[in-house]
């Protein structure tokens, strides 16, 4: 059995360019545009999406909404016990993560990357909390815990790992 970490970020990520920040760290776009990041998404308007549609279509999204919760988005990442530069890793990695985007995405936009740089493997994602289909409830923390049962039994069943989830506080901020 493959052995995981799925360490939920708890930010509150209510600030509003949020998006436009994350997209740029997730795809490495403040580094050399050779080392940008392929885009992996779903519950976007445009197709295929730009670093630049992806940021308007979320944002999108949210003003379509009349949100009940202040939360933009969730951001999560699950590291793997894999060897780094295998294009095994790299393949399972990416087989796992974009199934578990597509449980969010029946509802949510939805975007994830692979990465290595911190000598693991490991995958980030961002879900939006604003669903968009019209009506549909944002999604809070009671639902999100619901989609987090499912991306372990996901994972278990189908991929042979063990995910434990490991809630992780912001750090504190230092004036």
């Amino acid at each position: 059995m493959i052995n995981a970490e799925l360490i939920l970020l708890l930010e509150e990520y209510e600030n509003t360019n949020v998006t436009s920040h994350m997209i740029a760290y997730f795809y490495r776009l403040k580094q050399s545009k050779k080392n940008h990041l392929p885009i992996c998404a779903y519950g976007t308007f445009h197709f295929p999406p730009t670093y630049e549609s992806l940021t308007e279509d979320f944002q999108m999204v949210r003003r379509m909404q009349e949100l009940r919760i202040p939360r933009i988005l969730w951001h999560f990442v699950i590291s793997f016990d894999l060897p780094v530069g295998s294009e095994d890793t790299f393949y399972f990695c990416h087989q796992l993560a974009d199934r578990m985007a597509k449980l969010f995405s029946t509802a949510y936009p939805v975007c994830y990357v692979y990465h290595e740089d911190t000598g693991h493997p490991h995958v980030h994602f961002a879900v939006w909390t604003a669903s968009y289909l019209p009506g549909h409830p944002s999604l809070g923390e009671e639902g999100f815990s619901g989609y987090l049962s499912q991306m372990q039994a996901l994972a278990s069943n189908d991929f042979n790992t063990a995910i434990i989830v490991i809630r992780k506080e912001p750090a504190p901020t230092i004036f």
